[in-house]
């Protein structure tokens, strides 16, 4: 808007000049810029009141001389202020012919709208939705309203949509996205509400749809992102989860209550049991929750406990290896309730013949020793590079406290798994050098094109969480040596390999 006149001369302010650039037809530098304009970004600025009162605004965007458009090239517009000429630029420009993606901040305040915030979001959402055609992407940082969902479930043409929920009727609105047939990117954040039990889906029930009118499934979305508390996750991926779904992450935040520590102990493996039953073409599925620390109450542990059938579905096991194309399956500092379920899980993966990327980092629902994990071995890992070819990633729980002493035979070129992160537990953290030697050599015979050992724990020692920070410290100085064993290894057996290859080709 700075290639505007100003209402006044700074200097002298008087109105002649106003009156000259008025017949002057203003918008003629305008015009020079503006076809050239991609982006916008509306933001408060210091002075920008004073420098384009929105009163003078409006009188140049009434003259006959101001262009149908705007923005003709504008593809991507971020609102980040409501405050004066930055209410009034978005109801002109959204006609652009070109824009494709539209941000809207958060202009609550914890989830709550002061009553004419609530009006400006959903005019603007509206506008927006009925006068950009080509509109694909929108991100809504501002919480849903009931106002918003009608213009939403008019506008089918979305391809990409990021939305937070609030804490009221998750299902109500929910609703429009299934009607958006065009959708195939899904990005949903709900705060975590109180905690209560009784919400649960029974055992053997979380199969069945959820009832209502957002039931009637007829999202094609082929990407699913949802943040928030273990009910708001279950009844999304309820309504919204479908045969064409390629794509899951959830992530648990920490809810409210008594039980506020749930972050997905109960809910994980029904929707994993779910996902597999519904949609069988999956590629990636992951679960991360947001504090790698939070530790169950001891009440909430023991009712976790009372009904061990309802944690660990008993046809999931059946089920999983349905997931044919499934490349990456994670488990971010999650709890379980069978302490044992990791060991049970890689039992499974080499029905999973396309798997890439594998996560698997349980966390125990307490301190309790009774909560202490059983975890896979080194022979698990032994397991794994014989039986799923395809990996390239994995970070792991191992139960170092033994390290076999028969090592596995050396194959060239070998399984091509490129990282490996393993958290070492039952073990100290400075092995003496025989087991250094074996651990390391143990390691590179199974995956002789290791890339990276360290990175996870180096990354992870700068958290902003002290036990995480302190552990990856930990494991880091274990896994800085064995990293350079392997490597002198790699680099003995290429110094071999060329030699062995020039002694060929000499005789």
């Amino acid at each position: 808007m700075q290639l505007l006149p100003r209402p006044y001369d700074e200097h002298q302010g008087r109105s002649r000049e106003i009156t000259q650039a008025v017949k002057a037809n203003p918008w003629t530098r305008f015009l020079f810029y503006s076809p050239k304009t991609v982006s916008i970004t509306l933001r408060d600025e210091p002075d920008a009141e004073k420098a384009m009162p929105t009163h003078w605004l409006n009188l140049l965007l009434g003259l006959v001389s101001r262009p149908p458009v705007l923005f003709p090239k504008l593809t991507e517009l971020s609102i980040r202020s409501l405050q004066g000429v930055n209410l009034v630029i978005p109801f002109h420009i959204a006609a652009a012919s070109n824009l494709r993606s539209l941000t809207v901040s958060d202009f609550s305040v914890t989830g709550r709208y002061d009553p004419s915030i609530t009006e400006k979001v959903t005019s603007l959402v509206a506008n927006f939705l009925f006068n950009s055609p080509k509109l694909s992407k929108l991100n809504l940082q501002s919480p849903l309203t009931e106002s918003m969902l009608y213009p939403l479930s008019q506008y089918p043409s979305l391809e990409s949509v990021s939305f937070v929920l609030p804490t009221f009727s998750l299902l109500r609105c929910m609703e429009p996205l299934n009607s958006m047939t065009g959708l195939k990117s899904v990005t949903l954040s709900a705060a975590g509400g109180p905690v209560d039990r009784h919400l649960y889906p029974k055992t053997g029930l979380h199969l069945k749809k959820i009832s209502g009118p957002a039931s009637r499934v007829k999202s094609n979305a082929t990407s699913l992102k949802v943040t928030g508390g273990s009910l708001a996750i279950f009844k999304t991926v309820a309504v919204l989860v479908s045969p064409s779904l390629r794509s899951f992450i959830a992530k648990f935040s920490r809810g409210m209550g008594e039980h506020g520590g749930d972050d997905g102990a109960f809910i994980t493996l029904l929707l994993l049991h779910r996902l597999s039953h519904v949609s069988q073409h999956i590629e990636h599925i992951s679960f991360e929750r947001d504090d790698p620390e939070l530790e169950l109450v001891e009440a909430y542990a023991a009712w976790l406990e009372s009904e061990p059938a309802r944690f660990t579905p008993q046809d999931l096991a059946r089920d999983l290896p349905q997931l044919q194309n499934l490349t990456v399956l994670s488990f971010k500092f999650i709890a379980f309730v069978d302490k044992a379920f990791t060991v049970q899980l890689v039992a499974i993966l080499p029905n999973l013949p396309k798997l890439q990327t594998l996560c698997l980092l349980p966390r125990p629902l307490t301190r309790h020793e009774r909560h202490c994990l059983t975890l896979p071995t080194l022979e698990c890992v032994r397991s794994l590079s014989s039986t799923n070819a395809a990996l390239e990633h994995l970070t792991i729980s191992i139960d170092l406290s033994t390290i076999p002493s028969d090592t596995p035979d050396l194959s060239h070129p070998g399984h091509a798994l490129e990282t490996l992160f393993i958290a070492p537990f039952y073990t100290p953290f400075k092995l003496c050098t025989s087991d250094l030697v074996s651990l390391s050599t143990y390691l590179d015979h199974l995956f002789p094109n290791l890339k990276d050992l360290t990175s996870f724990f180096e990354k992870s020692h700068h958290s902003n969480i002290p036990g995480l920070a302190e552990a990856s410290a930990l494991a880091s100085s274990l896994w800085i040596d064995v990293d350079r064993m392997v490597r002198s290894y790699q680099s003995l057996r290429k110094h071999v390999y060329a030699q062995f290859a020039d002694n060929h080709f000499a005789s």
